[in-house]
C-alpha cells in the first residue's frame, strides 16, 4: 500500500474523532499537530518546510475532509464547516449552501489527479495565487486570526504578540517551519494594513 493511501486512510479514521474532541474548531495547523499527536504515523516526521511535501500532505487532509462532510451530510448526522483557520462539525443543516452549490474548492481536493500532477513550479503558482486572494479579501480579519488577535489593536501589541509567537514557534526551539511561515506572513499583511511596514 502507498503512504499516500495510508495516510488517506489514517485520516478517514482519524478526523472523526479529533473534530469531536475540539467542538470549537481547529485550524489546518492545529489539526495536524492533533493528527501527530494522536499516533498518525502516516504523516511525514518534523516540520514540514518542504513546500511540494506541505503541499502533498494539506491536499489529502482537505480530500479527507471534503469526503468526510460529504458522507456526514448524506447520513444527515452534522455539517463539517472547512474553513481555512477553523475546521469544526456543526448541527446538520439540509441544504447548506456549500453541499448544494458548486464548490470549486471541494471539485479541486477531490480530484486525486490534483494531486498527481503537484510540482514545485505548480505549487509555487498555487500559493501565489492564495495570497492574491488573502490580499483581495479578508486579509487583515485572517493574519490578526494566526496570530491569535482581533479588532480593535494597534500595531505595537501585533509587533509583540508576533515576537512572543515568533519565539515560541520557531524551529530552532521545537517549532514548525510551516506554523512560523503563517506567523510572519500574518505580520507582512498586518503591516501594510496598520502602516507599520
Amino acid at each position: 500500500m502507498s503512504v499516500t493511501m495510508s495516510l488517506s486512510r489514517a485520516l478517514d479514521e482519524r478526523l472523526p474523532e479529533l473534530l469531536r474532541a475540539h467542538p470549537h474548531g481547529l485550524s489546518e495547523h492545529a489539526l495536524l499537530r492533533a493528527l501527530r499527536a494522536s499516533g498518525c504515523g502516516h504523516l511525514p516526521p518534523g516540520p514540514l518546510a518542504d513546500p511540494l511535501a506541505l503541499f502533498r500532505v494539506h491536499f489529502l487532509l482537505f480530500n479527507a475532509l471534503y469526503r468526510l462532510r460529504a458522507r456526514l451530510w448524506r447520513a444527515g448526522s452534522a455539517h463539517l464547516s472547512i474553513e481555512p483557520l477553523c475546521i469544526r462539525l456543526e448541527d446538520y443543516r439540509p441544504g447548506a449552501p456549500a453541499l448544494t452549490a458548486a464548490d470549486s474548492l471541494a471539485e479541486f481536493y477531490l480530484e486525486p489527479d490534483n494531486l498527481e500532477r503537484a510540482t514545485r513550479a505548480g505549487v509555487a503558482q498555487l500559493l501565489a495565487r492564495s495570497r492574491r486572494r488573502l490580499l483581495a479579501g479578508g486579509e487583515r480579519t485572517a493574519a490578526l486570526a494566526v496570530l491569535g488577535l482581533a479588532e480593535p489593536t494597534d500595531w505595537p501589541a501585533i509587533r509583540r504578540r508576533y515576537r512572543e509567537l515568533a519565539g515560541r514557534h520557531h524551529p530552532d526551539r521545537g517549532g514548525e517551519a510551516g506554523r512560523l511561515q503563517e506567523i510572519h506572513a500574518a505580520l507582512r499583511i498586518l503591516g501594510r494594513c496598520y502602516g507599520g511596514r
